[in-house]
């Protein structure tokens, strides 16, 4: 499967999922319409460069010590929390147009990712993700015989 069509695929079905269990399962408003904070997922950008893939995950307003990445059997998942801040005395939200709560994205590394080279890094509000290539795997078709 081209690396291009496997990010697509896993972020499409992401955004069906989420839709899913907001409309079907909790039959509740979405979370953005509301003062509840809940699970959400930040926006992020994919690129890959022959050497490299890259990830940047957008997460202003929040510490890099509330940022848990971690890497299990492929699956590389960034979670942690935006806390919602309670008005002040006297005060009282019209808007609230960010998202808060626990958030998380998990993504299936391609198999070319060197998985021990993985770095992150927070500047500007942008959680940067970068996994360099395993030297020498290029992706080889594999010819199915047809009976």
């Amino acid at each position: 499967m081209d690396v291009k069509h496997h990010w697509h695929l896993m972020e499409r079905m992401e955004n069906l999922l989420e839709r899913v269990e907001h409309r079907v399962y909790k039959h509740e408003r979405p979370s953005h319409l509301t003062a509840e904070p809940s699970e959400w997922h930040p926006p992020m950008d994919i690129r890959e460069t022959p050497a490299e893939y890259l990830i940047d995950i957008e997460l202003a307003g929040i510490h890099k010590d509330a940022i848990d990445v971690s890497l299990l059997e492929g699956m590389l998942t960034v979670h942690g929390k935006r806390p919602l801040k309670p008005p002040a005395e006297g005060e009282r939200h019209h808007i609230i147009g960010r998202m808060y709560g626990h958030f998380s994205r998990t993504f299936a590394l391609p198999e070319d990712a060197d998985t021990d080279g993985i770095k992150a890094t927070v500047s500007e509000g942008v959680l940067s993700v970068r996994l360099p290539k395993l030297a020498g795997a290029a992706e080889v078709a594999t010819k199915i015989e047809v009976d």
